[in-house]
């Protein structure tokens, strides 16, 4: 039994290794995906339904409340 462990306890390792260098490559991948900019067309219909819900103003809109009056 002894023999056995000492001649296949390299091999193990090397499964090991090249088992975590799959995964760490599979992982890479899956972030790289994830980080890709959306399209244009996708943002830009972000930005209409955000202007439609009014989450959104022009710079030469008025404000919807004026400021607050000091009330004593």
């Amino acid at each position: 039994m002894r023999k056995r462990i000492s001649t296949y306890w390299p091999l193990a390792v090397l499964v090991l290794a090249a088992l975590t260098v799959c995964m760490h490559a599979q992982e890479r991948e899956s972030a790289a995906v994830r980080h890709k900019q959306p399209g244009v067309a996708s943002v830009s219909a972000e930005l209409a339904r955000a202007i439609s819900y009014g989450l959104v103003e022009s710079d030469e809109a008025a404000p919807a409340v004026g400021p607050a009056s000091r009330a004593l």
